[in-house]
């Protein structure tokens, strides 16, 4: 048997209809716009109050572009990349080839390290005191000369000057840090006097004079092995030393020798015009009148 009790259909509807209209009296007051309270002839009317417990929509802002707070503006920053290959184009107008590859070499550096630290290619905002610090450490780290440090930390600060010429930053960061010490030694690599002076005894007692005065223009001037080999005769002037040498890019110079050298590069020149005479010498005296070496032959066939 089913315990529950049977409806009473006049109390059931009754109750029924007493909730409808108290639902339906709420919803109209709630949602319909109260009457505007009289106001004087000439005076705006005021609105009354809504109820206290009608609050707005709980809504978050609606987002313009992107997912995050600094969506739009990473998206709308300027990428470096363009940036330096400007700024190497307009440094080719003053510069050689070799100068301006180096400056967007040294620039390509910085794009790598901002992309290794933050794991995105690298814009504007990044040229900042810190950052650049950073990548200075990270130089250091890896053991780099300070002349290596000082010229990158130099190309970058002349391409941010170069930004703030065209209004791209502020102030140039790189004026904030400190420079890297510039100490006057020779490179590691570069061999030392007593080497030079041994290979100078050694090629005296081969009896090389080109030899001889190669090593002592090397010895006294360190000028580098490719501008020694592009040396002609007439870039000996006396007793002076050198003159329109060329150099390292594409430009040239007045190197000044030590009598030493200057005299090794005269004897060495004396011999080679007299060992030219001597071997012209020879040639003239050894071929006698013209066909008379297609008539030695031909004898000799006989």
């Amino acid at each position: 048997m089913n315990s529950r009790s049977a409806p009473v259909p006049d109390r059931d509807a009754n109750a029924s209809s007493s909730a409808h209209h108290k639902v339906s009296r709420a919803f109209s007051s709630a949602t319909l716009p109260p009457p505007e309270m009289p106001a004087e002839r000439g005076a705006l009317a005021v609105p009354t109050r809504l109820d206290d417990w009608i609050v707005p929509p709980d809504t978050a802002d609606q987002r313009k572009r992107g997912r995050g707070s600094a969506r739009r503006t990473e998206t709308m920053a300027q990428q470096l990349t363009d940036l330096v290959e400007q700024f190497c184009n307009f440094q080719q107008r003053g510069k050689t080839e070799g100068g301006v590859r180096t400056y967007r070499w040294i620039l390509e550096q910085f794009l790598i390290f901002v992309r290794n630290r933050y794991g995105r290619l690298a814009r504007v905002t990044d040229l900042t005191s810190p950052t650049i610090q950073e990548w200075m450490d990270d130089m250091a780290g890896a053991d780099l000369a300070l002349s290596t440090m000082r010229v990158r930390q130099s190309t970058l600060s002349s391409f941010c000057a170069w930004l703030v010429k065209r209004d791209g930053l502020a102030a140039n960061p790189v004026a904030k840090l400190e420079r890297p010490p510039h100490h006057r030694e020779p490179p590691k690599q570069i061999p030392g006097a007593s080497i030079m002076d041994a290979l100078v005894e050694a090629a005296k007692a081969r009896r090389r004079p080109r030899d001889v005065a190669i090593f002592l223009i090397l010895r006294y001037t360190g000028m580098r092995r490719e501008s020694v080999a592009t040396l002609r005769v007439q870039h000996l002037d006396g007793t002076w030393g050198l003159r329109g040498v060329r150099v390292k890019g594409g430009k040239t110079r007045d190197i000044p020798l030590p009598r030493r050298s200057c005299s090794s590069c005269r004897r060495m020149l004396n011999g080679c015009s007299a060992s030219r005479s001597r071997t012209s010498a020879r040639r003239s005296h050894c071929s006698g009148p013209p066909g008379a070496g297609a008539a030695s032959a031909r004898h000799a066939r006989r």
